[in-house]
């Protein structure tokens, strides 16, 4: 599973609704996907000062059997090299009915139709609950020290911190840990697994990583200005 198929997941709002408020759940996404576009290598991070991303020669032809990478490919092609700002704040980046277009097929979520007040959206209710049960069950282990993340499950953990998400998603999972423990053990797996470079694209996804947290950041400064 993808780490946005699975964030996606996670997520308590699993419509395409226009969100109310400031959750962050779209910079979250947005770099999810990004994560998983330079995770399979169908996209390049530049650094610098204001990183770009940019789609990978080939890239549309090696993503087009899976909906959520083929839907951002096609985005990074039609902008061409785009600060990573941009992607992180846009609006059509990480389309959720292509996010959930797989899990549809393997029976996991299911679409449904709904509108209000001549305002019309979809919403992807759960199918088979033991997925997220099970993926629940792994990060409860993980912040209680009883399991070491996986590379695309510390991935999720850094987005939601950093998008300041973490404790509202997992409010259940961190249940009985002191929160300076919570903090204590994120900061742990930063180190040990992004930021020791344990797997391919460590820097470039930590690139992303820090880029979600300046777009998070601006949002909240944005909404209380």
């Amino acid at each position: 599973m993808l780490v946005s198929e699975a964030l996606f997941l996670l997520l308590s709002n699993k419509s395409d609704r226009f969100e109310i408020g400031v959750s962050h759940q779209r910079v979250a996404l947005n770099g999810a996907l990004l994560c998983d576009l330079v995770a399979t290598g169908l996209a390049t991070i530049t650094d610098g000062k204001s990183p770009s991303v940019a789609a990978a020669e080939g890239a549309a032809k090696r993503a087009s059997s899976h909906p959520a990478l083929a839907h951002g490919v096609s985005r990074l092609e039609a902008k061409g090299e785009t600060p990573v700002y941009s992607a992180l704040s846009s609006r059509k980046f990480a389309d959720k009915e292509a996010l959930a277009q797989r899990l549809i097929e393997e029976g996991v979520l299911d679409q449904e139709r709904a509108s209000f007040l001549g305002l019309a959206w979809h919403r992807f209710p759960e199918k088979d609950e033991t997925i997220e049960a099970a993926m629940r069950g792994r990060y409860r282990s993980i912040f209680h020290g009883k399991a070491e993340p996986r590379p695309e499950e510390a991935i999720v953990i850094l987005l939601l911190k950093n998008t300041g998400e973490l404790r509202r998603v997992f409010l259940d999972e961190i249940q009985g840990v002191p929160f300076n423990d919570v903090r204590a053990r994120v900061r742990d797996i930063d180190r040990a697994v992004l930021e020791g470079g344990t797997f391919e694209h460590a820097r470039e996804i930590n690139t992303v990583l820090e880029a979600v947290a300046r777009a998070a950041a601006v949002e909240e400064e944005a909404a209380s200005s």
